[in-house]
């Protein structure tokens, strides 16, 4: 047996496997100050939550994702190096130009015109030192581009924003150290946004919702647009942590802080800071139960910790990223990449997306 093939049967052995129910957890702070408390085994969860392990050709330390598909998702090692499903579902090393170390990954695909084939999504591969790689085929490979910048690149997101008007616009936001830029072009050329000082530092995440994009970063810096990135407002987080990671549910925000606590925007557009029992590494949506986020303790499971939705799931190693652009997955330590879905409680488990019971699309909104 060669390493490949031991690395399938392990990771087959791996695959949808479910938490201990019994664990301490954070409400979300919308009631409260997040206390902890404990949550314990329930017959009466509605759904189960599943991560379906993938197959890596590289057993090596993954730090991003994203995905439409399972036929278009791109991952990045903690080297910089892109991985992405060329010929198959496992997940191998693509040709990339040279570049600076590569630090986050993004891909969103245009809505397909009426009666014509959908695009390939578009990707985007950024980090040290201004570098920049463009996909137009959905990560399969790759070109570099120039941004006319040398600053240190943190995020970027590709994806469809409302405008007023029921205007919808396919555009692109990348950050980094000092520097906020915006495509109007899918990508292919960018423009820097100039910002107030107050505006302005070292951003680290950034996300669309759907009528307002979110950008956070260091000393609890967030900002937001509402004209697809041209300008943008100063939003007070209520915290001075560094907010690293970053999810909006509809325009709602919640945010990862270097420390592992979460920042809750309220339905009152009031921020608050939740200490959950584990610290919190990246937040995401899944559908059907919504909102969830990856755990230090090796665990995915909903957000917050207390929803009566779904129990956790284990995991075989560290998660560090869950995925942006639609394809719901996360990566981690050790080569982990895995898709995360839901089941109705009750259906039998499942590996992959073929053939599931669960209500996708529809998105749930645990308070």
């Amino acid at each position: 047996m060669n390493s490949l093939d031991l690395r399938a049967a392990v990771l087959a052995v791996l695959q949808a496997v479910t938490l201990a129910c019994s664990v301490k957890v954070a409400g979300d702070g919308s009631d409260g100050d997040g206390v902890t408390s404990e949550q314990g085994c329930n017959s009466e969860w509605e759904y189960n939550l599943r991560a379906s392990s993938l197959m890596t050709a590289e057993a090596v330390d993954l730090v991003a994702v994203a995905g439409t598909s399972a036929k278009f998702s791109v991952a990045l090692t903690a080297e910089g190096r892109l991985l992405a499903p060329l010929g198959s579902a496992v997940f191998e090393p693509v040709e990339q130009p040279a570049s600076g170390t590569l630090r986050a990954v993004a891909m969103g695909a245009t809505e397909c015109p009426e009666l014509q084939p959908c695009a390939d999504p578009v990707a985007l591969a950024v980090g040290d030192g201004g570098a920049a790689l463009r996909s137009v085929d959905g990560g399969k490979t790759w070109t570099a581009i120039d941004l006319g910048t040398t600053a240190d690149l943190r995020a970027a997101m590709l994806a469809t924003v409302r405008l007023p008007g029921e205007v919808r616009q396919f555009m692109g936001v990348i950050v980094g150290d000092g520097v906020l830029l915006r495509s109007d072009d899918a990508g292919a050329t960018w423009v820097p946004v100039a910002l107030a000082p107050e505006l302005s530092g070292s951003f680290r995440a950034v996300e669309a919702g759907w009528t307002r994009i979110v950008a956070v970063g260091d000393g609890g810096l967030a900002i937001a647009s509402t004209d697809a990135g041209a300008t943008w407002t100063k939003l007070d987080s209520g915290t001075t942590a560094d907010l690293r990671r970053l999810v909006l549910e509809q325009d709602r925000v919640f945010a990862a802080t270097e420390a592992g606590e979460v920042v809750v925007e309220g339905e009152d557009l009031a921020f608050k800071t939740v200490v959950p029992s584990a610290p919190a590494i990246d937040v995401g949506l899944v559908d059907t139960i919504g909102r969830v986020a990856l755990f230090a303790d090796d665990r995915v499971g909903p957000w917050p910790e207390d929803s009566p939705l779904a129990p956790s799931v284990a995991l075989p190693s560290t998660p560090r990223a869950l995925s942006r652009g639609g394809h719901e997955l996360l990566v981690g330590d050790d080569g982990l990449i895995a898709e995360v879905f839901v089941e109705e409680q009750g259906a039998a488990s499942r590996t992959g997306s073929a053939g599931r019971s669960s209500s996708r699309g529809r998105r749930g909104r645990p308070r």
